[in-house]
């Protein structure tokens, strides 16, 4: 760990850095025009008001002309002309200024639009995410990307990540990941404290400890023995660990699962990670890893119009999803990942593959009707589950969900300690690599109206940074909420051709028809450059 000193001069750290052309040097140095002074007249007592209007005390009642003399209707008529004068300057001169201010706004929006490409740049280099900082700078620092502010940050500060914000003690406990604070690579950590200035520069071994070398040789099988970069979808070999099209046997109610399963199969990356860990592992501890591995095994010694009968996996959920029983897929699903999460964090894993594919990160921002004050608050996320009541696209589901929200004179505003209105509204911080949709079909009864969703999906305006996808799988659900059956689509070779899973039977579909589904979980993969 170590401290840097640097004083925080922002203006001249993105100068040395290029990013702000000598344009911006000039418009910082404004000449304030002077004004002229008005004089006073000397006769009675003329006084000129704020809203330049002329009061004239005399000592009898007759008339204005019989009043004033010609010296004071001369001395009238140079200050109105000084008056006029100085507001044609004023006015020139607050024309200047405001063109000032714009050129000055184009070039500060310009200096994050250059700064941010900088950014992406930098954390999708193929390097270990190993320096900390905290979270509530890294969200400022977003937001001022995105153009949500124009305030330039101050200087880095993890102090929040020592006991009592002193960098002098020890480390605070159970600090967490995406909560308390965000991971990058050298080049990326450098780059910020180029610019800003601050520290102290905190690795996250150093936070557990450990050095790079007792870690590596303390957690046998874990994500640092596997170059993590080859679940980037860019540049993963996908044809080395594509499955064939087989069916899964259905002997009782469990169509759910299969259908859940299919979309899993399909994504090389997760298929990828569990035949190398699934070929090394043969102990109790890995039991939901075993399970999944055993279907890959069979599906890959499968020939062609076979199907395969699953054991290992029914067993183990059998408690949980009663064979007899009528289930639902989400469910499911989320409970295999959660399951396959919790196996993975008790034998100390780095960072779970479910996390790796399907985590990401939303950010909650509340801000204050008084006082403007923004409180953000990042949690992970595995899918977005979105009303579709009254909706016809995909595209109004996501907006209804990202919308601002206000909130009645209930919020407790820490900065002005009131209780007040307040707007809150979600954004994505970091998109997942493959983004799985849930559309809340089932509710009082089952809704069967369809919503429209294409091929491709941008939630840019939805995100801090730029997420476009294709579509990869969906799962459909038919009949009613009582009785129905679960049957999938899936994309699964290189050629991208689609298949229809449903259960043992498997056929080829086309894309046109894939569309027209009502579709109840959805699954996009990565399409854009990856931040990993």
């Amino acid at each position: 760990m170590k401290n840097n000193n640097q004083k925080h001069n922002p203006q001249w750290k993105m100068l040395d850095c290029d990013l702000i052309s000598e344009e911006f040097e000039e418009h910082h140095r404004i000449s304030v025009p002077q004004f002229p002074k008005f004089k006073k007249p000397t006769y009675n007592s003329m006084q000129i008001t704020s809203n330049v209007q002329y009061r004239i005390n005399v000592c009898s009642p007759a008339k204005l002309d019989d009043t004033v003399s010609i010296s004071t209707k001369k001395s009238t008529t140079n200050v109105q002309f000084l008056i006029q004068s100085s507001r044609v300057k004023l006015a020139a001169a607050i024309i200047q200024l405001t063109i000032t201010f714009n050129k000055l706004k184009i070039i500060l929006i310009k200096i994050q639009e250059t700064e941010a490409q900088i950014i992406r740049n930098l954390i999708s280099q193929k390097a270990k995410a190993i320096y900390m900082l905290d979270i509530k700078w890294a969200a400022n620092y977003t937001a001022f990307l995105q153009n949500q502010h124009s305030t330039i940050p101050l200087e880095i500060s993890n102090n929040n990540l020592f006991v009592d914000g002193d960098s002098r003690n020890p480390y605070r406990q159970n600090l967490k990941q995406d909560l308390d604070f965000v991971l990058m690579n050298r080049n990326t950590w450098q780059f910020l404290v180029a610019i800003y200035g601050g520290g102290p520069e905190i690795t996250y071994n150093d936070y557990l400890g450990i050095n790079n070398e007792s870690q590596v040789n303390s957690r046998e099988g874990s994500l640092q023995n596997i170059d993590i970069s080859t679940y980037n979808s860019q540049t993963f070999q996908k044809q080395k660990f594509i499955l064939p099209a087989i069916g899964l046997y259905n002997e009782n109610n469990y169509c759910f699962l299969h259908a859940a399963l299919q979309s899993l199969l399909s994504i090389e990356q997760l298929t990828c990670w569990v035949s190398i860990e699934g070929k090394s592992k043969r102990h109790e501890d890995y039991k939901w890893i075993l399970s999944y591995y055993e279907i890959i095994d069979q599906i890959q010694n499968c020939k062609k119009g076979q199907h395969v009968k699953i054991d290992i996996l029914k067993k183990l959920i059998k408690n949980q999803f009663a064979p007899n029983l009528q289930h639902d897929c989400q469910e499911f699903l989320c409970y295999l990942t959660e399951q396959l999460n919790k196996e993975l964090k008790q034998n100390k894993y780095d960072q779970a593959i479910t996390e790796i594919l399907f985590q990401g990160q939303m950010m909650q921002q509340i801000q204050c009707h008084k006082c403007k004050q923004t409180s953000s608050k990042f949690e992970s996320f595995f899918e977005l589950s979105l009303s579709m009541n009254n909706m016809k696209g995909l595209k109004q589901c996501l907006s209804q969900f990202f919308a601002q929200e206000v909130l009645d004179d209930d919020y407790m505003c820490n900065q002005c300690n009131r209780t007040t209105k307040a707007i809150k509204k979600y954004m994505i911080g970091t998109a997942p690599q493959f983004l799985i949709i849930h559309l809340k079909r089932f509710q009082e009864k089952k809704l069967h109206n369809y919503i429209e969703f294409q091929n491709n999906l941008d939630i840019t305006e939805f995100c801090s940074v730029k997420a476009q996808y294709k579509l990869k799988s969906v799962i459909v659900h038919y009949g009613t909420q009582e009785k129905g059956h679960y049957v999938n689509f899936s994309k699964i070779q290189v050629q991208l051709k689609w298949y229809y899973f449903d259960d043992h039977r498997v056929q080829f579909a086309r894309e046109q028809d894939v569309l027209r589904q009502q579709a109840y979980i959805l699954f996009f993969e990565r399409s854009d450059e990856q931040l990993l």
